[in-house]
């Protein structure tokens, strides 16, 4: 097997080992398949200019690869979608939260209350 194709069958291996790390939630692990695959990357395209001419299971190869890293990216979308919503979510609790806890601390003036948030 000539360079390139073991190049993109290598780059197959990790985008399906990312596929898995993005569906078991391992960001790690995702995260270091992603260095890996860059610097593989990075050698195909060296080859690549080298060597332009593809036969048909180099075509094939890089299709596979291509439609799982699509799979891939759109999971990866969602997943920091939703990380962004919690997050929101979190800030926006706690500010309500430390609304209620100073609530009475400061607004409590020569025995009357004033609830500020209501006017």
């Amino acid at each position: 097997m000539d360079t390139k194709k073991r190049l993109l069958n290598d780059l197959l291996d990790i985008t399906r080992s990312q596929k898995k790390c993005l569906d078991e939630d391992n960001q790690e692990e995702f995260y270091r398949l992603l260095n890996i695959r860059k610097k593989i990357l990075l050698k195909y395209l060296k080859q690549a200019s080298i060597s332009p001419q593809m036969d048909d299971e180099e075509r094939e190869l890089k299709k596979k690869i291509a439609i799982l890293h699509q799979i891939n990216t759109e999971r990866f979308a969602e997943k920091l979608e939703e990380v962004k919503k919690e997050l929101r979510r979190l800030r926006a609790s706690k500010q309500n939260t430390n609304k209620y806890k100073n609530a009475y601390k400061s607004n409590y003036q020569g025995g009357l209350f004033f609830d500020k948030r209501n006017g």
